[in-house]
């Protein structure tokens, strides 16, 4: 698939730029805006993290807007609450009962790695200084990476253009989901190669508060 073939299928999703606003982006397609979040719906106080959303938001606006534009059928019920915090910081997340096994491109760092858990890879052990536990919800935060779900009866292959607000949202999502293609390039690579031949079934452009060119441009070399 080309990158118009990818750009044209995508249903595009905003988060809000803090509390009270929203970045304004003009685009040729509808953005879908998730609301405004709630007080302590944000990681105030936490440094390189008060742009982000707690568990809180995702379950109530983020899981649900989700699965109505990609058409998912989530039962909560099939899910435990992965209790997770960084000092008073809740950073949990929604996990499977059912157990996946994983295999998992890291493009950036030049990694494989096949036969993971769910545990595996929602671990990172990057030693960037950019990366702190929210960071590390997802192997591949901040970089770019293509998840392959072993176990999963589906033919659906997802492509995200993003940044960092959907490190909580790749594993769950990966459970309804054969592949998906998460790119957060901000290493700059060229990756069309990888993924021309790739027959997505769903794109999802995600959008917060940096340049549109991130997400429509940099995000599809």
């Amino acid at each position: 698939m080309t990158k118009k073939d990818l750009i044209d299928k995508a249903v595009y999703i905003q988060f809000p730029y803090s509390y009270t606003s929203y970045k304004e982006y003009k685009v040729d397609k509808e953005i879908n805006k998730l609301p405004l979040p709630e007080k302590g719906m944000m990681y105030d106080g936490w440094a390189k993290n008060n742009n982000h959303y707690t568990p809180q938001y995702h379950r109530k606006y983020t899981i649900p807007l989700l699965c109505k534009l990609l058409n998912i059928n989530f039962n909560n019920d099939d899910f435990v609450v992965d209790e997770r915090h960084c000092g008073n910081f809740d950073i949990s997340l929604l996990k499977p009962k059912e157990k996946y096994e994983y295999e998992i491109f890291g493009f950036n760092r030049n990694e494989h790695f096949d036969n993971l858990s769910f545990d595996d890879i929602t671990h990172n052990n990057s030693t960037n200084n950019d990366i702190t536990d929210y960071h590390r919800l997802y192997k591949y935060s901040h970089e770019c990476s293509r998840l392959i779900n072993k176990t999963i009866d589906s033919d659906r292959i997802l492509f995200i253009s993003g940044d960092s607000q959907f490190i909580p949202i790749v594993s769950f999502l990966s459970c309804f989901f054969k592949e998906i293609w998460y790119i957060d390039n901000r290493d700059n690579l060229t990756l069309s190669d990888r993924w021309k031949d790739i027959p997505f079934t769903d794109v999802i452009i995600e959008m917060n508060w940096t340049d549109a060119w991130t997400y429509v441009d940099r995000n599809f070399k």
